[in-house]
């Protein structure tokens, strides 16, 4: 009997350490998990937030493309008038140049 109820009160005791085991595995694992979530959680963010900013920046961009070729069309009127002006001077000054030969 004495062995018996040793044996059995081994098997108790180990019984129960086993579930203790048991059940701080199973916190860790709920632990991980929960850290895990997180993270994933946190990656969510950070794509979303990416998402916006890449949409943002595309929008920018193309505004700033939409400038830029606003500018260039500006300055190739600028040059068109810049050599309008000079080929016009140029001929105000042969007509001047002609009048003052002639008037000699």
């Amino acid at each position: 009997l004495p062995l018996a109820f040793s044996f059995t009160t081994s098997n108790r005791m180990a019984s129960k350490q086993t579930t203790y085991e048991h059940q701080l595995i199973a916190n860790d694992c709920t632990d991980y998990f929960d850290l895990y979530q997180s993270k994933c959680n946190q990656y969510d963010e950070l794509m979303t937030a990416t998402e916006k900013l890449e949409k943002a920046y595309a929008v920018l961009l193309n505004k700033k493309n939409k400038e830029i070729l606003k500018l260039k069309d500006e300055v190739e009127t600028l040059k068109e008038k810049l050599k309008a002006r000079q080929e016009n001077d140029d001929e105000y000054a042969k007509d001047k140049g002609s009048e003052t030969s002639e008037s000699q």
